[in-house]
């Protein structure tokens, strides 16, 4: 299954929704059906909108951490982190 953003060797997938393909029934319906199918799968889905990757990312980096952190079992600010997932680095402000 294709996702937005999948993180090695972490069941934590980002999924980005913006206003032109999940708006419509049918999308919404598709949408409903993949988060399903990842939780299903074992996997750990986060959404965000586009909003607010654009308008506020360091709160969408944040929180991505923090759920890579739980599952590597370290602090959010821990060093591994950003060495584990350099592309979450310089994207907070």
């Amino acid at each position: 299954m294709r996702v937005d953003f999948r993180f090695p060797a972490s069941p934590v997938v980002v999924e980005v929704l913006g206003y032109r393909y999940h708006r419509a029934p049918p999308q919404l319906r598709r949408d409903a059906e993949r988060m399903n199918a990842m939780v299903a799968d074992g996997l750990r889905p986060y959404q965000f909108s586009y909003e607010q990757v654009v308008d506020a990312p360091g709160e969408a980096v944040a929180q991505t951490r923090t759920a890579l952190a739980a599952r590597w079992r370290l602090g959010p600010s821990d060093p591994s982190i950003s060495n584990a997932v350099p592309m979450l680095d310089g994207i907070e402000k």
